[in-house]
């Protein structure tokens, strides 16, 4: 479920809630028992036989009652022009509590139940999308925006090769591994620095709101220098690696 967002927040639309919910559920039963009593008392003709015995009897009639027929008790009790077609009062009476119960119990009360669960639900999506926006558009490392990354980057760097490459989150994930299974005594400085940091939860390490491929972060030109020879570097092994790779194929076809 975990691996199915909206799915686990219907789950949570429902659950989250589940007080509210509750405490609802509660206030419905006492609207019902109230029902209960003035129908035991008044409507008493108007139960089949053996649904209304007594009022424990009475009451989970009415209650299982309620949600099964499309007029709600109405539909369940007889008729009433039938029961009391001689009995003008307390036909104006069963008309009357008819249809208080459909307005005050089926109506009213199911539709603030749902409306907490559509609630939550809606605030579950909006929490979701901007999850997923923040994760489409803002690096996790630094806090930098897409837009920044590819407007005011030295090379016009894509947004997606910034998070893949220069600040991938997996990299940083691997080196707590890394510290985590070192033996301490063979820390260097800089791992001494980040153990240290994890130890105190404090993540002032990560390069908050810097990356060195924004301009106004790339640092001085000795600094810009250093990278420039360094991505030479990288080039000139690539080629040294294709060379040997070459040399070797060539050796093992003459053998």
């Amino acid at each position: 479920m975990i691996r199915f967002p909206l799915l686990l927040n219907v789950v949570k639309s429902v659950w989250n809630p589940r007080k509210m919910i509750l405490y609802t559920g509660l206030l419905l039963l006492i609207f019902m028992f109230v029902f209960t009593v003035f129908s035991y008392r008044v409507f008493y003709e108007s139960y089949n036989a053996g649904f209304c015995d007594s009022m424990w009897i009475c009451f989970l009639s009415t209650l299982d009652s309620a949600f099964k027929y499309d007029q709600g008790i109405g539909g369940f009790l007889k008729n009433p022009y039938e029961v009391y077609q001689d009995d003008e009062v307390k036909l104006v009476l069963r008309f009357i509590f008819d249809n208080f119960f459909n307005i005050l119990v089926i109506i009213v009360m199911l539709n603030i139940v749902a409306g907490i669960i559509i609630d939550t639900f809606g605030e579950l999506r909006e929490q979701l999308q901007e999850y997923n926006q923040d994760l489409e558009n803002q690096c996790f490392i630094c806090g930098h925006d897409k837009e920044t990354i590819e407007k005011e980057s030295i090379n016009l760097q894509n947004f997606s090769d910034h998070i893949k490459k220069e600040h991938y989150q997996w990299y940083y994930l691997f080196y707590i591994a890394y510290l985590r299974e070192k033996d301490p005594t063979e820390y260097t400085g800089i791992e001494s620095y980040v153990a240290d940091k994890l130890d105190a939860v404090d993540i002032t390490w990560f390069p908050l709101n810097k990356a060195l491929c924004l301009k106004k972060d790339f640092g001085n030109e000795e600094e810009k220098n250093i990278v420039t020879s360094l991505e030479s570097i990288k080039e000139n092994a690539q080629e040294l690696k294709n060379i040997l790779v070459e040399i070797q194929t060539e050796i093992e076809e003459e053998d």
